[in-house]
């Protein structure tokens, strides 16, 4: 029946997008190929709740090939999709997608910042944690770029990282202290280590250079 396909194309697009979230950190090379089945689903068979998903995804293929004007018009179309189709529930994870990775090409980074702060709530209100993770540590990474007092931007790295920490979701905590660090030794300079707050919890400089996987995107934060 239809009802039973929608739902096999859902399984199959959330199985998709889970693959996808992997790869950022094994082999970034077949996130292109994922992508492209997702947008070949929703082709074929139609919209539905995964589709801004879908789109999202390809979008960003679109702007690392440098198809700029067509990746931020298919990014745009993804979040329009949301309330058309009554997908709000994938709000914060195309938000997340979108946000930093697409329309930095033709939107300034400070009404981005404000997107991330709303998919993070979105998440929030929705259970969906990842997302809502994402979210905030990019605001909190372009707050950082914008010229957001150093600070003020140190102090919320270090109590995102350190919930990190306690969520026991390590797969980002070294992208997070990453631009922690650096804002620690913008500061007080390379050499200084804060003591205190539970930042011995964190792991250094060094401890990141030996992480075998995700280092790329770590480093690339700062």
């Amino acid at each position: 029946t239809r009802r039973a396909k929608k739902k096999r194309d859902i399984l199959l697009m959330n199985v998709c997008h889970d693959l996808n979230f992997l790869f950022q950190f094994i082999d970034t090379k077949k996130i292109a190929h994922v992508s492209l089945r997702m947008v070949q689903i929703t082709l074929s068979n139609g919209l539905c709740c995964m589709s801004p998903l879908a789109f999202a995804q390809f979008a960003i293929i679109l702007i690392k090939n440098e198809e700029y004007g067509l990746g931020y018009r298919l990014g745009t179309l993804s979040l329009r999709l949301l309330d058309k189709i009554n997908a709000q529930r994938y709000t914060s994870a195309v938000v997340a997608l979108v946000g930093t990775l697409v329309s930095w090409v033709a939107e300034p980074l400070q009404s981005i910042t404000e997107s991330h702060l709303l998919g993070y709530k979105y998440g929030l209100r929705n259970g969906d944690s990842i997302s809502s993770t994402l979210n905030y540590q990019f605001y909190l990474q372009i707050n950082y770029l914008t010229g957001q007092n150093l600070t003020s931007s140190r102090d919320k790295c270090r109590e995102f990282a350190l919930q990190l920490v306690q969520r026991k979701q390590k797969f980002l905590l070294n992208g997070a202290c990453c631009l922690y660090l650096q804002t620690v030794a913008l500061i007080h300079g390379l050499e200084f280590k804060e003591e205190g707050n539970g930042v011995e919890k964190l792991p250094s400089w060094g401890d990141i250079a030996k992480s075998r996987t995700g280092t790329h995107l770590d480093f690339s934060l700062v």
